[in-house]
C-alpha cells in the first residue's frame, strides 16, 4: 500500500496508484480512461488535421511518446504578453461605443479569436516537427509513414499553452509555434507574442516541481521584453541534469552567479535570436578542445578575472593552432572568430552595452549539447529551420 502523502510524479497531488512504479493521482488515474483517451486523441488528430502519408499517432504513454530519445523530456509553457491590456482596450472600446452586454460580447469573440490562433500554431509547430523527423528516421507501415508524435499539449487555452515534448525538439517546436502564432495574429489586426519557459530534464525528473519552474521562466522570459515597442517574444529555460530547488531565482543565485557576482548565463533571449545562439553554440562544442573550454568553465564559477587565464591559454592556442579537439573542417576554430564570439575574454557587459552586469554565454553554449539532437545532420538541419522561420536573419 502507498503512504498516505506520496506525491504523484506527474502533478504532485496524493498518489491514488502507481503504474509501472510511478504515482499516479485522481485526477491522472481518471484521465486514463480508455474512452476518455480516445476523445482525447480524435481532439488532436483533428486539430493537427492529416499529413500526407503520414499516420500520426498520439501516445498515452511517456515512454512511449519520447521513444529511442526516452531519456530527456521538455516541459514547456507558452503565455501572452500583454493580453490582458489587450482585452481591457477592447472592452472600453466597445464601452464608448455600445453597451457593457456588447463589449462583453465582443471580448468574447476576441477570446475565441486568440483560440483558434492558439489552435494553429500549434498544428503548424507539430507539423514542423514531424517533417524534421521524417527527414532523421521513420518506420513504413501500409498506407504511409508511421510517427508516434514526441511531444503532447496539457493545456491548449488561447494564449496559454503548456505541453511536454521530447527534448531535443522543443527549440524547434517553440520556435515554429511563437512565428506561426505572431503571424496569424498579424493578419488578424494585432500582433500579438509570447513569453517561454521551458525546462529540459531527465524524464524521471518531478514534473511537480518543474511546473513551479517553468512558470517562473516564463515571467523572467516576459519582463525581458516588457515595455518594448513591437514586443517581439522570448524564451528563458533550464536544463537540469539533477534534482533541484524549485525556487528560480534560489537556483540561479547558487549556479548561475559567479563568486564577485557576475552572471554565468546570458538568459533570457529574444526568441529571434535563438537559432543564431544556438549556431553559436555548436561552434564551440564542435571547434574548441573539449578539455579547454570545460576547464575555462569552471574557471567562471570564481569571476571574470579568474576566467581570465583560461581565456589567454586558449586564445594562444588557438593562435598557434594546437589544443587537440579538431572541428568538422579539420581545423580549430579561427582566432577572429573566437574573439568575435569572447571578446577580449569570456564575459561581457550583459547584452553588450557598456557598464552593465557581466554575464557568460559560456555555459548556455555547452547546454546545446542536451538540447539539440544527436547528430550533426539532425542538428545542422534544425538550425537551418529555426533560422528560415525567423527570415534567415
Amino acid at each position: 500500500m502507498l503512504p498516505p502523502l506520496k506525491a504523484a510524479h506527474l502533478d504532485g497531488l496524493p498518489a491514488v496508484g502507481e503504474e509501472k512504479g510511478i504515482p499516479f493521482s485522481l485526477p491522472s488515474r481518471t484521465r486514463r480512461d480508455k474512452e476518455y483517451l480516445e476523445k482525447y486523441r480524435r481532439r488532436l488528430q483533428a486539430l493537427v488535421g492529416s499529413i500526407e502519408g503520414v499516420k500520426l499517432k498520439w501516445a498515452d504513454d511517456l515512454e512511449e511518446m519520447l521513444g529511442a530519445e526516452s531519456g530527456r523530456v521538455a516541459l514547456v509553457h507558452m503565455d501572452g504578453n500583454d493580453f490582458g491590456k489587450l482585452f481591457m482596450k477592447k472592452l472600453e472600446e466597445s464601452g464608448n461605443a455600445g453597451s457593457l452586454t456588447e463589449g462583453m460580447s465582443n471580448i468574447r469573440a476576441f477570446s475565441g479569436e486568440i483560440a483558434k490562433l492558439s489552435s494553429q500554431a500549434f498544428s503548424r509547430a507539430t507539423r514542423e516537427v514531424v517533417d524534421f523527423e521524417l527527414k532523421r528516421s521513420w518506420k513504413a507501415a501500409a498506407g504511409g509513414v508511421s510517427i508516434t508524435a514526441p511531444l503532447r499539449p496539457l493545456v491548449l487555452g488561447g494564449d496559454d499553452v503548456t505541453l511536454i515534448i521530447r527534448a531535443d525538439l522543443a527549440l524547434l517546436f517553440v520556435q515554429a509555434f511563437c512565428v506561426a502564432f505572431e503571424e496569424a495574429s498579424a493578419q488578424a489586426g494585432d500582433r500579438l507574442s509570447l513569453g517561454v519557459g521551458m525546462v529540459a530534464m531527465p524524464s524521471s525528473y518531478p514534473f511537480a516541481k518543474a511546473f513551479s519552474l517553468v512558470e517562473d521562466l516564463t515571467d523572467s522570459a516576459k519582463r525581458l521584453t516588457a515595455g518594448m515597442e513591437n514586443r517581439p517574444s522570448s524564451i528563458d529555460y533550464l536544463v537540469l541534469t539533477e534534482d533541484v530547488e524549485d525556487d528560480l531565482d534560489e537556483f540561479r543565485r547558487r549556479t548561475c552567479t559567479a563568486r564577485d557576482g557576475a552572471l554565468l548565463t546570458g538568459k533570457p533571449f529574444e526568441l529571434a535570436d535563438m537559432p543564431f545562439i544556438a549556431r553559436e553554440g555548436l561552434e564551440v562544442i564542435r571547434t574548441l578542445p573539449r578539455r579547454a573550454v570545460r576547464s575555462a568553465a569552471v574557471d567562471c564559477h570564481q569571476g571574470a578575472d579568474a576566467a581570465q587565464p583560461a581565456w589567454n591559454d586558449l586564445h594562444d592556442n588557438l593562435v598557434r593552432g594546437v589544443g587537440g579537439r579538431r572541428g568538422d573542417s579539420g581545423s580549430l576554430m579561427s582566432v577572429a572568430r573566437f574573439e568575435e564570439l569572447f571578446p577580449e575574454g569570456f564575459f561581457a557587459g550583459r547584452g553588450g552595452e557598456e557598464g552593465a552586469r557581466l554575464c557568460t554565454r559560456l555555459g548556455d553554449y555547452l547546454e546545446f549539447a542536451r538540447l539539440l539532437p544527436e547528430d550533426k545532420g539532425g542538428q545542422d538541419d534544425m538550425l537551418e529551420r529555426m533560422a528560415a522561420q525567423q527570415g534567415g536573419k
